[in-house]
């Protein structure tokens, strides 16, 4: 019996030790709002200020939010490239000036439209998030920089609207977070790795991560490659063992559900991942 005591205390110890050398940043896996407090959230727009500002304010570790470019080189924040669903504006956003989609309000998950919510700037965003940076968190927002090009890139369908000019986007993100000066306090998400590549050249420092539907050991080994920082997988289509090689691959693994975002689910990813970004962020915040 006192062998076991004196092994179990030896194992608790070493055990304790591991945890300690671990960073704080992993020690719990991240909560992170998407589209600050979701899709389909029936009173607060998706990737509005009041979602992104209650979402951190309820607990959430980092928000997630998309940004394109308007005609005249403006940043927002959106996630479809046309307006309809968003706003109570019409037409592509790269095809339409600041100065007319700031005069448009925006709609719930249910299509009610808000007279005093209005399509926010990519500046606007980060003024409003940087209260909430946290030193035991490696980021506070994931912007999700949308590439619509063809098939490369986000996935928009028969949009008819206009390539994304990524280049053109990339410059300009980095510019405003620098501004705002939180380059060590965001990570930059796409599914077209030439805006990440873009990215480190003009910002070594920025953290990088790539986004993927699929479970494939490339992608991983890529990342690793090119010294990303992290892949953010789709969980249906991801083999759960494909988690753990992106962290043996010295990788922040991350996660999104495109069907099957549950309470249960969430729990689930987040014991097997580094950070979930999900629409139930009022129930995981307190884990």
């Amino acid at each position: 019996m006192r062998v076991r005591g004196c092994r179990s205390f030896i194992t608790i110890c070493a055990v304790s030790a591991l945890v300690l050398c671990v960073p704080a940043f992993l020690q719990a896996a991240m909560v992170i709002g998407h589209r600050g407090m979701g899709k389909a959230n029936k009173t607060i727009p998706e990737n509005s200020l009041t979602a992104l500002v209650f979402a951190l304010a309820v607990g959430a570790d980092a928000v997630e939010f998309d940004v394109q470019l308007t005609k005249d080189g403006e940043a927002v924040l959106a996630h479809d490239q046309k307006l309809e669903r968003l706003s109570s504006g019409r037409g592509c956003i790269a095809r339409t000036s600041y100065a007319a989609i700031e005069k448009l309000r925006m709609k719930d998950g249910s299509g009610t439209i808000h007279p005093a919510e209005r399509i926010s700037t990519l500046a606007m965003a980060l003024e409003a998030v940087k209260p909430f940076v946290r030193d035991d968190a490696p980021f506070v927002a994931d912007i999700h920089i949308k590439v619509y090009d063809g098939l490369r890139g986000d996935w928009g369908g028969m949009s008819g609207c206009p390539k994304t000019k990524y280049r053109r986007l990339v410059r300009k993100t980095i510019e405003e977070v620098r501004r705002a000066g939180l380059t060590g306090k965001v990570l930059l998400s796409a599914f077209d790795e030439r805006a990440l590549d873009y990215a480190r050249k003009l910002e070594p420092a920025v953290k990088l991560g790539v986004l993927s539907f699929f479970s494939k050991r490339y992608i991983v080994d890529r990342a690793a490659a090119k010294k990303y920082d992290a892949v953010v997988l789709n969980w249906e289509n991801a083999g759960k063992s494909i988690f753990k090689y992106a962290r043996s691959a010295g990788l922040l693994a991350f996660m999104w559900f495109s069907r099957t975002d549950t309470d249960r689910a969430d729990r689930f990813a987040l014991s097997r991942t580094d950070g979930v970004i999900t629409d139930r962020v009022q129930k995981l915040a307190g884990r």
